[in-house]
């Protein structure tokens, strides 16, 4: 699902602070002291450093379309690795966490990674790298589902790099695109007798999240799997209806009337970049989207000779 919205956790005041909340006070012995305080004769003595994060979730809430703007605060070794171990200890508090921010997107991205829609959920980037960020390791806004290989290639980088610091990746919870970022080109291949796709880029503000998540070679390898189970999908649709010959021109617009609202249904669910979409947008408008030309190439004599004898079409 390169560059398309998934569904941010609704919170209102203070409620990502509760997640953190959750987590910290279900840790013990030391972690539990420096995380969240202590317990004397009932009342809660929070520490320095839970107070300290409940106001670095404020700024993060404020900022959530401008988190270029936060700036790295410094923390001692004891404290880092403590908010760190937020994310990296598993609790049932966490867990939860993760369950929720799963479910509340909708039933195609509980499976998909955010940052490609290919490969399926291994885990949570943090968009804010926790090694840099050590405070928002938990902060449900900064966990993106994402699949290994996202996650592994955009690792701890988060900005990129210019004089005028801008943000490297598409956030998947607050940016919001409704153009096509991305165009794919198809093209059959007389001599295999097999289609081939093209990925270009309209924007070329996205170049770095595209180039450093590998979206690139991705979709267009990926591309021709989602094409080819559509074909095989057209083709039996065809073997299916034993009156298409007598009743071509009939069919003919059932066929891309069909095909219309699989590719708006996939523009509605999975967005206007998303791999799904481009394949069945450029298909649908390229010149290959015709009945005759898939019976030409891809059906047997017989049927070649049933489409030749209509005698209103060209055979090859």
């Amino acid at each position: 699902m390169a560059l398309a919205t998934i569904n941010p956790i609704d919170l209102g005041s203070d409620v990502s602070f509760l997640f953190y909340d959750k987590i910290v006070n279900s840790k013990r012995g030391d972690r539990k002291r420096i995380l969240y305080g202590e317990i004397i004769n009932d009342n809660v003595i929070y520490s320095e450093l839970y107070k300290k994060i409940k106001e670095k979730y404020r700024v993060y809430d404020k900022h959530v379309r401008i988190l270029e703007l936060l700036v790295e605060d410094s923390y001692s070794e004891v404290d880092k690795e403590a908010l760190q171990h937020c994310y990296d200890g598993s609790t049932v508090a966490l867990i939860e966490l993760k369950r929720t921010i799963i479910k509340n997107q909708s039933s195609f991205y509980q499976s998909k990674c955010a940052y490609c829609g290919i490969d399926g959920i291994d885990g949570m980037d943090h968009y804010i790298p926790k090694e840099k960020f050590p405070e928002y390791a938990v902060h449900p806004h900064n966990l993106i589902p994402a699949c290994s290989c996202c996650n592994g290639k955009k690792s701890d980088l988060f900005l990129n790099g210019s004089e005028i610091q801008r943000r490297a990746f598409f956030n998947p919870y607050f940016d919001e695109i409704n153009i096509n970022i991305l165009n794919l080109e198809i093209e059959y291949l007389e001599s295999t007798n097999s289609f081939s796709f093209k990925l270009n880029v309209e924007d070329e503000n996205y170049i770095v999240h595209l180039d450093t998540l590998g979206i690139i070679h991705r979709y267009e390898k990926e591309a021709i799997n989602i094409f080819d189970n559509l074909r095989i999908e057209i083709i039996s649709s065809f073997e299916a209806h034993f009156d298409m010959y007598d009743n071509l021109s009939t069919y003919e617009k059932s066929f891309k009337n069909q095909l219309k609202k699989s590719r708006d249904i996939k523009l509605r669910e999975r967005g206007i970049n998303s791999l799904d979409f481009l394949v069945y947008d450029s298909f649908y408008k390229s010149e290959y989207c015709s009945v005759a030309f898939f019976i030409n190439m891809f059906e047997d004599s017989n049927s070649k000779l049933k489409l030749a004898n209509k005698g209103n079409i060209k055979m090859d």
